[in-house]
């Protein structure tokens, strides 16, 4: 919510290694496997397969400075936040696991890379926005 006021765990003094250990015992308990973390690109990423799936998750790197530890701090939380909700709602039969995590689907390209389906959707979007035209989705390559 960027611009907002409205800021979860803006004070949070969690550690963001317990919020990294916290959402991995989320998705494991929630059937999950191949947890990993890392840095890929300037951001980092948690990613995990479940279903069939291969699910990303990326936070770009927070800029150093005045406050930047207090910032990621909150990030964490806010994306343990996150995944906590969206398996609330697939247990609640609100949506499918696949509508719920659609975005953080890691799909693979036509250069042997793979990217999330968000960026590709994103895309598609843009053009579609962008040209005025019916959107379709682009032959999957690099993202």
């Amino acid at each position: 919510m960027t611009g907002s006021t409205y800021s979860f765990a803006k004070n949070t003094t969690v550690d963001t290694g317990k919020s990294q250990m916290q959402i991995e015992k989320l998705v494991k308990s929630e059937g999950a496997s191949q947890f990993f973390r890392g840095d890929i690109g300037g951001k980092t990423v948690i990613g995990f397969s479940m279903k069939d799936r291969k699910i990303m998750f990326e936070l770009p790197d927070v800029e150093g400075g005045r406050g930047s530890d207090q910032r990621e701090r909150t990030r964490w939380r806010a994306l343990l936040l996150a995944i906590k909700a969206k398996f609330v709602s697939v247990n609640a039969g609100v949506e499918s696991f696949e509508e719920a995590f659609l975005p953080h689907i890691v799909v693979p390209t036509n250069d042997g890379k793979s990217t999330r389906f968000a960026a590709v959707a994103l895309r598609a979007i843009a053009q579609s926005y962008g040209s005025g035209a019916p959107m379709t989705l682009p032959q999957l390559g690099s993202g």
